[in-house]
């Protein structure tokens, strides 16, 4: 069974991701913040995360060494709804797999771990 992380500030966001990827056998863990996600990477394998760009007085770009350090193969997918286009051009420039723009739908979702 594939295993998820989600980091969210927003709660709505991240109870929505795992009712949507529990419907389709994939574990879901969520957490709405870089400490506890910190936590879930020492606790779980995860064969991706979905990083929110911008949580309440953090980057989730700040999670990606410990992300790579656990498994250089994880893929990340980071959440915006960020127009800076100064941000967003750092974003690609991190190991991340893929760019999700909000809002999120079951579709962008599925197309990122390709079911």
């Amino acid at each position: 069974m594939k295993k998820i992380l989600v980091v969210d500030d927003e709660k709505d966001i991240g109870l929505l991701m795992k009712l949507i990827l529990k419907a389709v056998n994939i574990d879901v863990v969520y957490v709405p913040n870089l400490a506890e996600a910190e936590y879930a990477l020492d606790n779980h394998d995860f064969e991706s995360v979905f990083l929110d760009l911008n949580l309440k007085g953090e980057l989730g770009l700040d999670l990606i060494p410990a992300i790579k350090q656990q498994d250089e193969s994880t893929d990340i997918f980071i959440i915006t709804a960020q127009k800076d286009q100064k941000l967003l051009n750092k974003v690609k420039k991190a190991e991340i797999r893929e760019l999700i723009e909000k809002p999120l739908t079951r579709e962008k979702i599925f197309k990122a771990i390709q079911l």
